[in-house]
């Protein structure tokens, strides 16, 4: 292993949407991952009316500190460290063990404890409320926590390094600027945050989150459209195509059914931080954006009888992203495009991209002040469903620029290294087209990756989750 690089600074991990444990008094609400989660999500039901919140409950945004606080009895205690998902809500994700086992193997780091403190923090935070409240308590967090590091190294000039993993990203950027965060800031690294909001989000407030495979039976969209956070993560660019060529915002649409209150709200939030951005060009913190692109990605929706349907383009262009996050969303808008700042671009998926190696060597790079290339290879686009019912098969379309690639398709368990099945060469469909079919996976949460079959060929390999359900729960 190399050796570990010196770093004066203060790492805060801040995970996504679901990426922490949530807990009261009498055990964890949500903090079930990896294998567990088979059995997680069918008993998730007897969770829903805990984990909802009550109408009106922590959406506010106070202009005094306290002012709103929510407090339903249920605190973060932890990152997810494995695979977690609701359903519907947004995606799988593969947990954050691999992004803080990067900063511990190639930093010199250290835990913060009770009786020294530490340059590697964890921030868990309930992702069920707005935005504001939890940048409220990451600031409560980390402020004290970087003071007590300067003056135990006495180095007065020591910052924070902010790496924020998806919506993880919108609570630093209202700790930064509104809080005043940006002083204290050296760095701002986000891994797929939708800064100009997703329209998965949109997906699961309108058209809900009761359709499922199997045992998924529970209707789950009273508890998305009572978090503020999912109003957060709307899209605050015209997203819906009205035909003739025009897109509108949500706010000037009706009939959605989405909450009036919680939507000016959410517009709100990203509007007070744009002012700010706004008053205050330079930035005072260097920005990384890290993004996936070239993954097929709903990028607007079109208004239909039963809801909305979600759109792999925008305005007729396939822009492209992480499967979930656009990549014309996965940066600052204040840059107006990617040549704005610093970006790292990725032909992976949102549920890996956080601990996607080609991705964590150039946040190395970055840190180290160590300029290097980007990674190379041919890069290609994998579609793969998050749900399939045991006995049905999974199906792994593959599309590339190139289309005499020799490609291979690998099953494993996610939190193994072995294939369960032989890797599968993609059937060649012609025109940039790739398929592969697993028949008979056993129920279990499967990682699938495609990568090249031909060792003279550079594939930048492409990984994403899927869960294999029994109808009987098993």
């Amino acid at each position: 292993m190399a050796e570990r690089q010196g770093l004066r600074d203060v790492v805060v991990v801040i995970p996504g949407i679901t990426g922490s444990v949530l807990t009261t008094d009498d055990g964890d609400v949500w903090g079930l991952s990896g294998r567990a989660i088979m059995r997680g999500i069918v008993t998730l039901g007897r969770s829903v009316d805990r984990l909802r919140l009550p109408e009106g409950f922590g959406h506010s945004l106070p202009e005094h500190e306290g002012e709103g606080e929510a407090d339903d009895g249920i605190r973060a205690t932890g990152l997810m460290s494995d695979l977690h998902v609701i359903p519907g809500l947004w995606s799988p994700i593969k947990g954050y063990s691999a992004l803080t086992g990067f900063f511990r193997d190639r930093f010199e780091v250290t835990p913060p404890s009770e009786t020294s403190p530490g340059n590697l923090i964890e921030f868990p935070y309930d992702w069920r409320l707005s935005n504001v409240v939890s940048a409220r308590r990451l600031a409560a967090a980390v402020v004290p926590a970087l003071e007590a590091w300067r003056i135990q190294n006495g180095d007065p000039e020591a910052k924070l390094v902010l790496v924020c993993h998806s919506m993880g990203g919108l609570v630093a950027r209202w700790f930064l600027e509104v809080l005043g965060g940006w002083e204290l800031t050296r760095w701002l690294i986000t891994v797929g945050t939708p800064y100009q909001g997703a329209s998965n989000s949109l997906d699961a407030l309108v058209n809900g989150l009761s359709k499922g495979l199997g045992p998924i039976r529970k209707d789950l969209t009273d508890l998305a459209r009572s978090f503020p956070s999912m109003y957060e993560l709307l899209p605050t660019y015209p997203c819906l195509d009205i035909g003739g060529g025009e897109m509108q915002g949500l706010t000037q649409a009706g009939g959605l059914g989405l909450d009036v209150d919680m939507l000016e709200s959410a517009a709100l939030f990203h509007s007070r931080i744009d002012e700010n951005v706004r008053k205050r060009p330079d930035r005072g913190y260097g920005i990384v954006a890290v993004k996936g692109i070239f993954q097929p990605t709903s990028q607007s929706a079109r208004v239909g009888p039963d809801g909305i349907e979600p759109v792999q383009s925008y305005g007729g262009i396939d822009r492209g992203g992480d499967g979930t996050v656009p990549r014309p969303s996965a940066h600052p808008p204040e840059w107006g495009d990617e040549g704005g700042g610093m970006t790292v671009g990725a032909s992976q998926r949102h549920a890996t991209l956080q601990e996607t190696e080609g991705v964590l060597a150039q946040l190395f790079l970055r840190l180290t002040g160590r300029l290097g290339t980007f990674m190379g290879g041919q890069q290609v686009a994998m579609e793969l469903p998050n749900l399939v019912q045991a006995g049905h098969p999974l199906v792994v379309d593959v599309s590339a620029d190139e289309s005499t690639l020799g490609l291979n398709a690998t099953v494993m368990h996610h939190d193994e290294a072995v294939p369960v099945v032989d890797p599968k060469l993609l059937v060649n469909l012609g025109e940039g087209r790739y398929r592969a079919t697993f028949d008979d996976l056993a129920p279990g949460t499967y990682q699938v990756t495609v990568a090249s079959a031909v060792p003279t060929t550079a594939v930048e390999p492409v990984s994403d989750l899927t869960i294999v359900w029994a109808p009987d729960g098993g």
